[in-house]
């Protein structure tokens, strides 16, 4: 007769296996990680199903029923996972945590051994399967953090006082300190690279579903976790202390700007730290990495286009995958999210939201000072092919996009950002005049930006800087008629 097995144990088998070829492990890993998303701790790592105990019931011995035929099926395994479970002594009696523990663990072990296969440079492969597990991993540190019983709590709060961010690193450490005791050795390289791909699996928590599926977890989680990683000592500080070392690695600069990518599409980041970018950022608009430079700066630019009210909507936890979902929902069901949208915008995150609107534009405008004369020089020289043109157009419609709307509304312009105000123009004046069709569709967004700040200001009658107004009205104009003239209507 069939009787069903662990799901978990069959996968992180199937990921240390020798033999097994790149689908098979990247499946094994997607099927880790969807369980993680879609459903608790208790039921995703089903250990006990492998003694033909119910997934999700209460376990009476922890460590007898669970913890140890978990070390002697990890001693089939793999000796590294068998090593960090054997050293797993800590037993504590709440099942969510012990298996939050030993997944983290688990996962943390299955990307060192990943990253120990070879190098991420030139290898999408071993990339996507790392953060895949990076992913997972961060999933994990999630649950383990914010708990049911935690969040229930009035006011919701941790289940632990460690962050996210910590409770992964220092599972990584774990594998590579217990790595490093078996083979006497102090070498690095798996460490750095594992940390530089899942570190971005931090901020893809609080991503919209997409490929990676909806996260099944109280919109209390996510709230207190945009909470934690917007804060300077949990949040971002942390996330950069764990990738600034690994700057000096030029193999690596292609992983750390796609992690620090996901961070800017859903967070902000302080303009302290794109100095400290700089150096990994501006050499790669000219090299191989071309598509990794020009990610990070897009999505900063595109990020600073996000409105408060959708900045708030976002801290409360209801993300944007959920607010896509409601044009397929019942109009009963519409209604009722309309509700609570408004019902969360009129609390005391909009004055916050607001004001981390502003600062993302702020920010925006300062990337672009720092970048404008590599992306006009690229385009003006056309040092790309076929495949990067779009990318390049692309980052430079966000950056118009993002700056000029920004730009025109602050009163008393200094000499530096008239001047970055001015090469806006230019440049969306030369996307709007371009000769191909992908180009010019390009730079219909940012027109329409512009125009609707102007028109805005105009009705409101806001004092602005009427030169720096008239000429915003001159370029609108311009790049209209051009837009107009390059559609090439029939004579007749």
């Amino acid at each position: 007769d069939h009787e069903a097995g662990s799901t978990w144990i069959a996968c992180v088998m199937l990921l240390c296996a020798d033999g097994t070829n790149y689908a098979e492990r990247l499946f094994a890993a997607q099927t880790i990680l969807s369980r993680l998303r879609r459903v608790s701790l208790v039921e995703s790592v089903d250990i006990e199903m492998e003694i033909g105990m119910s997934a999700g019931n209460s376990i009476p011995n922890l460590f007898e029923t669970v913890l140890k035929p978990y070390v002697e099926w990890m001693s089939v395994c793999n000796p590294l996972l068998f090593r960090m479970m054997d050293n797993h002594s800590q037993l504590v009696d709440d099942e969510e945590r012990t298996k939050g523990e030993i997944s983290a663990l688990t996962l943390s072990g299955l990307s060192f051994l990943t990253a120990s296969s070879g190098s991420t440079e030139n290898n999408p492969q071993l990339t996507a399967l790392l953060d895949t597990i990076g992913n997972a991993l961060a999933t994990t540190a999630l649950r383990i953090r914010y708990t049911t019983a935690s969040i229930s709590q009035t006011p919701p709060q941790a289940a632990t006082p460690i962050a996210v961010i910590v409770i992964m690193s220092s599972s990584l450490t774990t594998a590579f300190t217990t790595y490093n005791a078996m083979h006497n050795t102090t070498d690095r390289h798996a460490l750095n690279q594992t940390i530089a791909v899942s570190m971005g699996g931090v901020p893809d928590l609080l991503s919209p579903g997409g490929v990676r599926g909806f996260l099944s977890v109280d919109p209390k989680c996510l709230n207190l976790l945009s909470s934690e990683l917007r804060n300077w000592d949990t949040g971002i500080r942390i996330f950069y202390n764990c990738l600034q070392p690994l700057f000096g690695v030029r193999e690596l600069h292609g992983n750390i700007l796609t992690s620090l990518e996901k961070w800017v599409t859903v967070l902000p980041i302080p303009k302290s730290y794109i100095d400290c970018v700089m150096p990994i950022l501006k050499p790669h608009f000219h090299s191989e990495l071309k598509e990794n430079a020009f990610g990070f700066a897009t999505a900063l630019f595109e990020s600073a286009q996000i409105e408060a009210d959708q900045i708030v909507v976002a801290k409360a936890g209801m993300l944007e995958a959920a607010a896509e979902e409601k044009k397929k929902k019942a109009s009963r069901r519409r209604k009722r999210w309309q509700e609570k949208v408004k019902k969360v915008e009129n609390v005391e995150l909009v004055p916050e939201a607001k004001q981390e609107s502003y600062f993302r534009k702020d920010v925006a405008c300062y990337l672009c000072s720092l970048i404008l004369d590599d992306i006009k020089g690229i385009i003006l020289l056309e040092e790309y092919d076929a495949d990067e043109g779009a990318m390049v157009w692309a980052c430079a419609s966000a950056c118009v996009g993002s700056c000029l709307p920004h730009l025109v509304e602050i009163r008393g312009l200094d000499p530096q950002q008239t001047e970055l105000f001015l090469n806006n123009l230019e440049l969306l004046l030369e996307i709007c005049t371009s000769c191909e069709r992908g180009e010019l569709m390009l730079g219909y967004e940012p027109l329409i930006f512009l125009y609707s700040t102007v028109l805005s200001l105009e009705q409101k009658q806001v004092g602005t800087d009427e030169p720096i107004l008239k000429m915003a009205v001159e370029n609108i104009y311009q790049c209209v008629m051009a837009l107009a003239t390059s559609c090439a209507y029939p004579d007749d």
